[in-house]
């Protein structure tokens, strides 16, 4: 891969693709909102794209609340689209990460 001769400021505030935010508004919302609804700080969260058992595994993690979204697609664009319908519902099914203590002995 070509390093890149020149880096691009990353914009304030908002998506950087519209095109991306316009099908994917809740995925972008979880990508770029850095504060909370009422002012306070918000970590931003981080989407992961793998191949798993011929699958496309993507997985949202949501830092903020320490906890991830994993769905499988047969393409990206199956499992982006899984994606954003689980994370736009009350009901989804987020698995919670355990704080890592160390090695165990």
């Amino acid at each position: 891969m070509k390093k890149p001769e020149t880096i691009a400021k990353a914009t304030q505030g908002g998506f950087p693709d519209a095109a991306f935010a316009k099908t994917h508004p809740t995925i972008a919302e979880y990508l770029s909102d850095d504060q909370w609804e009422d002012g306070t700080p918000r970590e931003l969260s981080t989407l992961q794209i793998k191949t798993q058992d011929g699958l496309v595994l993507a997985v949202l993690q949501d830092h903020a609340l320490s906890r991830g979204l994993y769905v499988v697609g047969e393409t990206v664009t199956a499992a982006l689209k899984a994606l954003e319908k689980h994370a736009s519902e009350p009901t989804a099914d987020w698995r919670t990460w355990k704080a890592f203590r160390g090695k165990k002995k």
